[in-house]
Protein backbone atom coordinates (compact mmCIF):
# COMPACT_ATOMS: atom_id res chain seq x y z
CA UNK A 1 0.00 0.00 0.00
CA UNK A 2 1.50 2.97 -0.74
CA UNK A 3 1.64 6.31 1.50
CA UNK A 4 -0.85 8.30 -0.21
CA UNK A 5 -3.59 5.14 0.43
CA UNK A 6 -2.31 4.29 3.41
CA UNK A 7 -3.16 7.71 4.52
CA UNK A 8 -6.51 8.17 2.88
CA UNK A 9 -7.93 4.79 4.86
CA UNK A 10 -6.43 6.38 8.24
CA UNK A 11 -7.88 9.49 7.12
CA UNK A 12 -11.65 8.14 6.79
CA UNK A 13 -10.89 5.28 9.81
CA UNK A 14 -10.13 8.35 11.86
CA UNK A 15 -13.21 10.66 10.60
CA UNK A 16 -15.32 8.04 11.49
CA UNK A 17 -13.62 7.34 14.92
CA UNK A 18 -14.06 10.80 15.91
CA UNK A 19 -17.72 10.84 14.90
CA UNK A 20 -18.42 8.20 16.73
CA UNK A 21 -16.14 9.04 19.98
CA UNK A 22 -17.94 12.67 19.42
CA UNK A 23 -21.54 11.09 19.87
CA UNK A 24 -20.31 8.98 22.93
CA UNK A 25 -19.06 11.86 24.25
CA UNK A 26 -22.70 13.46 24.03
CA UNK A 27 -24.14 11.00 25.66
CA UNK A 28 -22.13 10.44 28.23
CA UNK A 29 -22.07 13.61 29.20
CA UNK A 30 -25.40 14.00 29.58
CA UNK A 31 -26.72 10.98 30.91
CA UNK A 32 -23.45 9.89 33.18
CA UNK A 33 -22.37 13.07 34.06
CA UNK A 34 -25.08 15.67 33.78
CA UNK A 35 -23.97 18.24 31.59
CA UNK A 36 -26.79 19.53 29.66
CA UNK A 37 -28.92 18.19 26.84
CA UNK A 38 -27.04 21.36 25.10
CA UNK A 39 -23.89 19.57 25.49
CA UNK A 40 -25.41 16.35 24.16
CA UNK A 41 -26.84 17.77 20.86
CA UNK A 42 -23.40 19.37 20.12
CA UNK A 43 -21.47 16.81 20.12
CA UNK A 44 -23.82 14.20 19.19
CA UNK A 45 -24.83 16.67 16.17
CA UNK A 46 -21.08 17.26 14.84
CA UNK A 47 -20.86 13.35 15.54
CA UNK A 48 -23.77 12.75 12.87
CA UNK A 49 -22.17 14.96 10.48
CA UNK A 50 -18.73 13.54 10.55
CA UNK A 51 -20.96 10.39 9.29
CA UNK A 52 -22.11 11.83 6.81
CA UNK A 53 -18.52 13.46 5.48
CA UNK A 54 -17.04 9.84 5.78
CA UNK A 55 -19.99 8.47 3.51
CA UNK A 56 -19.33 11.48 1.39
CA UNK A 57 -15.74 10.53 1.25
CA UNK A 58 -16.19 6.64 1.15
CA UNK A 59 -18.61 6.23 -1.06
CA UNK A 60 -19.05 9.59 -3.30
CA UNK A 61 -15.85 11.03 -3.45
CA UNK A 62 -15.50 13.72 -6.45
CA UNK A 63 -19.32 13.15 -6.99
CA UNK A 64 -20.36 17.52 -6.68
CA UNK A 65 -23.13 19.07 -6.01
CA UNK A 66 -25.61 16.28 -4.59
CA UNK A 67 -23.30 15.21 -2.18
CA UNK A 68 -22.47 18.77 -1.11
CA UNK A 69 -26.13 19.31 -0.90
CA UNK A 70 -26.17 16.09 1.42
CA UNK A 71 -24.19 17.33 3.72
CA UNK A 72 -25.23 20.60 3.69
CA UNK A 73 -28.42 19.28 4.79
CA UNK A 74 -26.71 17.64 7.51
CA UNK A 75 -25.61 20.86 8.97
CA UNK A 76 -28.63 22.59 8.28
CA UNK A 77 -30.56 19.97 10.85
CA UNK A 78 -27.72 19.73 13.10
CA UNK A 79 -28.03 23.24 13.37
CA UNK A 80 -31.85 23.00 14.04
CA UNK A 81 -31.52 20.12 16.50
CA UNK A 82 -29.26 22.55 18.73
CA UNK A 83 -31.53 25.40 18.50
CA UNK A 84 -34.49 23.29 19.71
CA UNK A 85 -32.16 22.66 22.78
CA UNK A 86 -31.32 25.95 23.52
CA UNK A 87 -35.33 27.01 22.93
CA UNK A 88 -36.56 23.78 25.03
CA UNK A 89 -34.12 24.90 28.41
CA UNK A 90 -34.19 28.56 28.46
CA UNK A 91 -36.75 29.46 26.63
CA UNK A 92 -40.46 26.81 26.04
CA UNK A 93 -41.33 23.52 26.20
CA UNK A 94 -45.00 22.48 25.19
CA UNK A 95 -45.97 19.17 23.08
CA UNK A 96 -45.47 21.11 19.40
CA UNK A 97 -41.81 22.13 20.56
CA UNK A 98 -41.14 18.11 21.70
CA UNK A 99 -43.06 16.61 18.93
CA UNK A 100 -41.29 19.28 16.20
CA UNK A 101 -38.23 18.39 17.48
CA UNK A 102 -38.45 14.84 17.43
CA UNK A 103 -39.36 15.09 14.23
CA UNK A 104 -36.53 16.88 12.83
CA UNK A 105 -34.53 14.27 15.02
CA UNK A 106 -36.15 11.18 13.13
CA UNK A 107 -35.36 13.16 10.00
CA UNK A 108 -31.47 13.62 11.29
CA UNK A 109 -30.67 10.08 12.44
CA UNK A 110 -32.59 9.04 9.23
CA UNK A 111 -30.59 10.90 7.18
CA UNK A 112 -26.94 10.50 8.87
CA UNK A 113 -27.21 6.29 8.63
CA UNK A 114 -29.97 6.04 5.84
CA UNK A 115 -27.45 7.82 3.61
CA UNK A 116 -24.42 5.65 5.15
CA UNK A 117 -26.85 2.19 4.68
CA UNK A 118 -28.19 2.75 1.34
CA UNK A 119 -24.43 3.74 -0.22
CA UNK A 120 -23.27 0.48 1.19
CA UNK A 121 -25.93 -1.37 -0.43
CA UNK A 122 -25.86 0.97 -3.69
CA UNK A 123 -21.89 -0.88 -3.85
CA UNK A 124 -22.58 -3.84 -2.62
CA UNK A 125 -25.64 -4.55 -5.08
CA UNK A 126 -23.07 -3.97 -7.63
CA UNK A 127 -20.37 -6.07 -6.61
CA UNK A 128 -22.81 -9.18 -6.28
CA UNK A 129 -22.21 -10.30 -9.29
CA UNK A 130 -18.80 -9.48 -9.73
CA UNK A 131 -15.44 -11.38 -9.74
CA UNK A 132 -14.75 -9.36 -6.26
CA UNK A 133 -13.90 -11.24 -3.08
CA UNK A 134 -16.88 -12.40 -0.89
CA UNK A 135 -15.44 -10.60 1.97
CA UNK A 136 -15.72 -7.45 0.01
CA UNK A 137 -19.17 -8.06 -0.99
CA UNK A 138 -20.10 -8.93 3.20
CA UNK A 139 -18.42 -5.82 4.54
CA UNK A 140 -20.56 -3.44 2.73
CA UNK A 141 -23.53 -5.75 3.04
CA UNK A 142 -23.56 -5.84 6.74
CA UNK A 143 -22.12 -2.14 6.69
CA UNK A 144 -25.71 -1.40 4.95
CA UNK A 145 -27.77 -3.45 6.89
CA UNK A 146 -26.86 -2.06 10.41
CA UNK A 147 -26.62 1.16 9.21
CA UNK A 148 -30.47 1.17 7.65
CA UNK A 149 -31.02 -0.23 11.18
CA UNK A 150 -29.43 2.33 13.08
CA UNK A 151 -31.06 5.16 10.45
CA UNK A 152 -34.60 4.15 12.70
CA UNK A 153 -32.80 5.17 15.74
CA UNK A 154 -34.94 8.12 16.73
CA UNK A 155 -38.22 6.72 15.96
CA UNK A 156 -38.67 4.70 19.44
CA UNK A 157 -38.61 8.15 21.12
CA UNK A 158 -42.20 8.72 19.88
CA UNK A 159 -43.20 6.11 22.27
CA UNK A 160 -41.92 8.58 25.27
CA UNK A 161 -45.09 10.65 26.27
CA UNK A 162 -44.13 14.45 26.22
CA UNK A 163 -44.17 15.22 29.72
CA UNK A 164 -42.19 12.72 30.64
CA UNK A 165 -38.48 12.95 31.33
CA UNK A 166 -36.04 11.02 28.36
CA UNK A 167 -33.50 9.61 31.92
CA UNK A 168 -37.05 8.67 33.91
CA UNK A 169 -36.40 5.25 33.44
CA UNK A 170 -39.20 4.19 36.28
CA UNK A 171 -41.89 4.78 33.25
CA UNK A 172 -42.20 1.81 31.11
CA UNK A 173 -42.28 3.92 27.97
CA UNK A 174 -39.10 5.56 28.28
CA UNK A 175 -37.39 2.28 29.19
CA UNK A 176 -38.88 0.47 26.39
CA UNK A 177 -38.05 2.68 23.98
CA UNK A 178 -34.34 3.05 25.41
CA UNK A 179 -34.26 -0.94 24.78
CA UNK A 180 -35.20 -0.87 21.21
CA UNK A 181 -32.36 1.74 21.16
CA UNK A 182 -29.52 0.22 22.73
CA UNK A 183 -30.57 -2.73 21.05
CA UNK A 184 -29.95 -1.22 17.82
CA UNK A 185 -26.59 1.30 18.73
CA UNK A 186 -25.11 -2.61 20.05
CA UNK A 187 -26.07 -3.96 16.39
CA UNK A 188 -24.80 -1.53 14.49
CA UNK A 189 -21.59 -0.92 16.78
CA UNK A 190 -21.08 -4.95 16.34
CA UNK A 191 -21.42 -4.82 12.72
CA UNK A 192 -19.64 -1.97 11.67
CA UNK A 193 -16.52 -3.16 13.39
CA UNK A 194 -16.41 -6.62 12.19
CA UNK A 195 -16.85 -5.09 8.51
CA UNK A 196 -14.51 -2.42 8.45
CA UNK A 197 -12.30 -4.24 10.28
CA UNK A 198 -12.52 -7.82 9.58
CA UNK A 199 -9.98 -10.03 10.63
CA UNK A 200 -8.00 -12.16 8.36
CA UNK A 201 -9.28 -15.62 9.09
CA UNK A 202 -12.88 -13.98 8.29
CA UNK A 203 -11.74 -12.93 5.30
CA UNK A 204 -10.50 -16.33 4.43
CA UNK A 205 -13.66 -18.22 5.65
CA UNK A 206 -15.83 -16.11 3.69
CA UNK A 207 -13.34 -16.42 0.42
CA UNK A 208 -13.41 -20.47 0.84
CA UNK A 209 -14.74 -21.02 -2.10
CA UNK A 210 -13.60 -18.06 -4.39
CA UNK A 211 -11.15 -18.76 -7.14
CA UNK A 212 -8.62 -16.72 -6.47
CA UNK A 213 -7.40 -16.85 -2.90
CA UNK A 214 -4.29 -15.20 -3.34
CA UNK A 215 -6.16 -11.66 -4.06
CA UNK A 216 -6.25 -11.67 0.18
CA UNK A 217 -2.80 -10.31 -0.01
CA UNK A 218 -3.73 -7.06 -2.12
CA UNK A 219 -3.62 -3.72 -0.64
CA UNK A 220 -6.98 -1.95 0.19
CA UNK A 221 -5.64 0.58 -2.53
CA UNK A 222 -5.11 -2.49 -5.12
CA UNK A 223 -8.74 -3.77 -4.03
CA UNK A 224 -10.11 -0.64 -4.44
CA UNK A 225 -8.66 -0.80 -7.93
CA UNK A 226 -10.01 -3.85 -8.49
CA UNK A 227 -13.76 -2.73 -7.22
CA UNK A 228 -13.57 0.17 -9.29
CA UNK A 229 -12.72 -1.80 -12.59
CA UNK A 230 -15.35 -4.39 -11.82
CA UNK A 231 -17.60 -1.83 -12.02
CA UNK A 232 -17.14 0.20 -14.80
CA UNK A 233 -17.10 -3.17 -16.38
CA UNK A 234 -20.71 -4.24 -14.97
CA UNK A 235 -21.75 -0.47 -16.20
CA UNK A 236 -20.33 -1.16 -20.30
CA UNK A 237 -22.69 -4.03 -20.30
CA UNK A 238 -22.37 -7.11 -22.82
CA UNK A 239 -23.08 -4.57 -25.73
CA UNK A 240 -20.91 -2.18 -25.27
Amino acid sequence: MTREAFNKKLYNLLLISVGFFFISVGFVGNYVLSFSVIFEEIFVSTGFVLVVLFTNITFHRNRGTKTNLILLVEVFLALIMICFQIIIRFYVYNPAIYYARLFVDILFTFLTFGYLGISALFVYKSLEDGQIQPWIIVRYKIISYVSIILSFHAIPQILIPWDVGTDDLTNFFTLLSYTIIMVQAVVFSIGFCIAWMMPKNLKKYFNSSYDTPQELELSEEALLKKIKIELEQKNKGPNN
